[in-house]
């Protein structure tokens, strides 16, 4: 009897996994890499690095727990857009569960049979509409 063997084909890691790699990349870096700092001038609210001034400093050298602690403190840092992105996509899950959009364009195409450019123009008039209004309210705020 002949074995057959089957080439596993490549499969691609998580995206979870990269990100871990990529971070113990970076922590791994953090021992080869020497550590060096410019100085900066605050010019209004811009700051800028002045050429000609890097100099060495201490490694800070990270560790593996540093490094989940890392994590752990951007989750933190982050946790206002993380939640944001969250409920857009929850918004976005609900308008598309409920069919609301594609069946307002359903019954738009179905009205305007025959005068698609004129459906065009009403939802880009429409749109720009409301994207007029929330500008002209931003601004007249102080």
């Amino acid at each position: 009897m002949e074995a057959t063997t089957k080439k596993k084909k490549f499969q691609f890691p998580d995206v979870y996994a990269l990100i871990f790699i990529l971070c113990c990349v970076a922590m791994i870096l953090t021992w080869i890499i020497p550590a060096g700092s410019f100085e900066r001038v605050t010019e209004g609210k811009l700051t800028k690095v002045v050429a000609g001034t890097f100099q060495y400093v201490d490694a800070q050298h990270q560790t593996p727990w540093d490094m989940l602690q890392a994590i752990y403190q951007g989750f933190i840092k982050s946790a206002g857009t993380i939640f944001l992105i969250f409920f857009c996509g929850a918004s976005v899950a609900m308008v598309e569960e409920s069919h609301a959009l594609s069946d307002f364009f359903t019954w738009l195409a179905c009205k305007l049979k025959g005068k698609e450019m004129l459906a065009i123009a009403l939802l880009m008039f429409g749109l720009s509409r409301q994207r007029r209004r929330r500008v002209c309210q931003h601004r007249r705020r102080p």
